[in-house]
């Protein structure tokens, strides 16, 4: 039975949210026809031209972890790794 399984709350573990941002600071929202409802217009032209043109030189160069995590963070500024060890 659904009782007899126990559950233990252990906490986050390395990497996992309490919660997940559906849209980041640069990003606006657009009034629809129904109040309870509203168009996300994203903001990442610059981004994905930043990151398409990292991906076509990086693809023949072999890279660092630490690299690569340099490089998102500089593209991504929503993304915060954790540090590596």
């Amino acid at each position: 039975a659904v009782e007899d399984i126990g559950i233990v709350f252990s906490g986050l573990r390395p990497g996992e949210k309490l919660y997940e941002e559906l849209l980041a600071a640069s990003d606006t929202t657009l009034p629809t026809a129904n109040p309870r409802l509203s168009l996300a217009r994203l903001d990442d032209a610059t981004t994905t031209r930043g990151m398409d043109e990292w991906l076509v030189h990086a693809r023949a160069l072999p890279m660092a972890d630490r690299t690569v995590i340099m490089h998102l963070q500089r593209l991504v500024a929503e993304y915060h790794p954790e540090p590596l060890a």
